[in-house]
This record gives structure tokens, sequence and C-alpha cells, in this order.
């Protein structure tokens, strides 16, 4: 059995939840979404510790905050703030925060990795880019380090979203999204794998000239047809469904020296003919 060791108010919207409140609201009316801690959370601690003193959370309004962990005099974990620390706020489009996100310990620099919206939520009633963030935990507050946008969505054209939460491995991060067009609803969608260092550049030489500058480009690849599941990392490679097939990129003479993520490993692979 679980048990509520401590808890934090994160704020709210001032009004009382009933079933019809929202339509008496000039602006928040009923076609809005009522902000809530969506995400699942990303536990993290010092490098090389195996202890966890801090927990990062979005809520649906577009906000990240960082709850700090720590124990009692009973050695009881408990909140060590009064309040949580807000990090980052999008206090223009409230782009709301549905998946999880990836922590990286850079020595003492935490940075946090997430995208906005869902590619589970229509088109209809939207016309924003959603983004691919990177935030860099400064302790009281937190910077931006990336933010690149994706296509719009506005119901026409090429509507792209965050299909899931991103992965890390060394020092690139990966993101996965979906691209429909609403007007052609029997289109099939694409997905596409993205890959950024911590601070938004190209992780891989894309144009193979022989280095890393503004002319590589931060998409890895595009599957025509099909929905991208979350990223995940397995040894030196990356892996992610993708319709009914399962998609792998990395090193193809490595494998079997490291410990899979989400309770996977690939020990190896044989050619299927």
């Amino acid at each position: 059995d679980g048990a509520l060791l401590d808890s934090r108010d994160v704020g709210n919207d001032g009004l009382a939840e009933t079933v019809d409140n929202c339509a008496a609201a000039a602006v928040d009316d009923c076609t809005k979404l009522k902000n809530a801690l969506q995400t699942d959370p990303v536990a993290t601690g010092p490098s090389d510790s195996r202890f966890i003193n801090k927990a990062y959370l979005g809520d649906i309004d577009g906000r990240v905050w960082r709850f700090d962990i720590g124990l009692d005099a009973s050695n009881v974990p408990i909140f060590t703030t009064t309040n949580a620390t807000k990090l980052y706020d999008d206090t223009t489009q409230h782009q709301p925060i549905f998946a999880s996100m990836a922590t990286v310990n850079v020595g003492t620099q935490q940075y946090i990795f997430f995208g906005t919206g869902s590619d589970l939520l229509p088109s209809s009633g939207v016309s924003q880019s959603y983004k691919l963030m990177g935030v860099l935990d400064n302790g009281a507050t937190g910077t931006v380090t990336f933010n690149p946008i994706l296509l719009k969505v506005d119901n026409s054209g090429s509507d792209e979203k965050v299909s899931a939460f991103p992965a890390v491995a060394g020092d690139i991060v990966f993101f996965t999204t979906t691209t429909t067009t609403p007007a052609t609803p029997c289109t099939p969608p694409i997905a596409k794998l993205y890959a950024l260092t911590f601070i938004g550049g190209a992780a891989y030489d894309t144009n193979a000239d022989g280095k890393f500058d503004s002319k590589d480009s931060t998409l890895v690849t595009s599957i025509a047809g099909v929905r991208a599941t979350a990223p995940f990392i397995v040894d030196q490679h990356l892996v992610f469904a993708a319709g009914g097939k399962v998609q792998m990129f990395g090193d193809q003479t490595a494998y079997n020296n490291g410990v899979g993520q989400a309770g996977v490993r690939i020990l190896s692979w044989r050619e299927v003919r």
C-alpha cells in the first residue's frame, strides 16, 4: 500500500470545480483545458549517485516545476521547500506538456528535455506550432537552451505534433513526432526522428561534409505511413516502433555492452529474409 508523505500546491485558476462553471467564463471557457499536472514525474539526483533529491513535472498550462526532496529527522521523505520551483513558463501560448521528460546531469548542470502538445490531441481549433524544448535548471530559475519549432498545427496542410517523451544517449537528445494532413484524413501519417545536442544543434553530420554547423539538420529520418512511439536507448542504439515495425539506429557492430532502458535489453539479432 502507498502512503501520502508530503504534497505541494502549484497553483489553481481560482474557480470552484463545478460541472458548468466554465460556461460563465468569457476567456477560459469550456473549450479550454483546465490546468493539471499531467506528465509522469522524472526523478533525479547528484551525478554518480543512486539517491534522488529532485523531481520534475510539467503542467497543461505550459509550466515546468521542480520539487526538491529530502529526509526529515525521522528519515521520512519530504519536500524540502515550501513551494515548488517554476523553471519554465509559456506565458504567451500556454502550450500543454503531456508527455514525461528526460533529464541528464552534466557535472553540476541539470538539463531537462520535453515536448509540448501531443499527437493525440485534435487539430481543430488550434493555430500554433508546438516545440521541442531544452531547459537548464539554474537552481532558482531555468534557462531555455533550445526550442525548435515544428510544422504549424492549424487543421490545414501538414500538422506536426510530439509523439511522446524524449530519450537521452550520451550528449544527444532524441525526439519523435507525428505529421498528419487533417484536410486529407485518409493520408497516412509520417513519423519523424530528431536528434539534437543539449543546446539545440544538430547531433550528426547529416550532409557528410566532415563538420558540424548550421547546414546540418536535426531531422535524422522520416518514415512515411506510420506513427512513432517514444524512443528509448538499448546499448548503443536508438529504438522506437513505427507502425508494425521496430526501427533501430546506431552502431551495427556494438551490442551486449550496456543495460537498456524501459526494461528492455536487446542481446543480439539476426537478419530475417
